[in-house]
């Protein structure tokens, strides 16, 4: 008998673990998967639709035909961080995470090139990129 009420316990834990895998994580849906400024510059929101927070893992900076790509506040071929990254500045583009808000700035482009930049951000093991781009004066 307790053999039997052993198996049915430990056959109860077994089908309760089985409910969510761990690392299972929904893709983020947001409101817009774009920004695109005039040359003047602005701000924009991006919100996170099913997350209560999220932040920045890297950014890629593309003017011309010149690519660069930052991890956390490092550029690529500087010391790596793997920090959460809440914040970032570049030469032409600020961001900020709170909750789950992306607040995007893009100062005056005063260049005839256009500029882009892909916000990789994420939430656990779930990711999605904002690109954000400015057109040239």
């Amino acid at each position: 008998m307790k053999k039997l009420l052993f198996l049915a316990l430990v056959l109860c834990f077994a089908l309760s673990s089985c409910d969510d895998k761990e690392g299972d994580w929904d893709p983020i849906k947001t409101d817009k998967s774009s920004i695109e400024f005039t040359s003047a510059g602005g701000t924009d929101v991006v919100t996170a639709k099913n997350y209560n927070t999220w932040w920045v893992e890297g950014v890629t900076y593309i003017q011309g035909t010149d690519t660069v790509y930052k991890y956390g506040n490092y550029t690529a071929d500087e010391e790596e961080t793997f920090e959460e990254t809440k914040s970032g500045i570049s030469s032409w583009l600020s961001y900020n995470t709170s909750g789950n808000k992306l607040t995007v700035t893009a100062d005056k482009n005063t260049s005839p090139l256009s500029r882009k930049a892909l916000l990789s951000m994420t939430v656990g093991d779930s990711f999605c990129t904002i690109t954000v781009s400015q057109k040239g004066k």
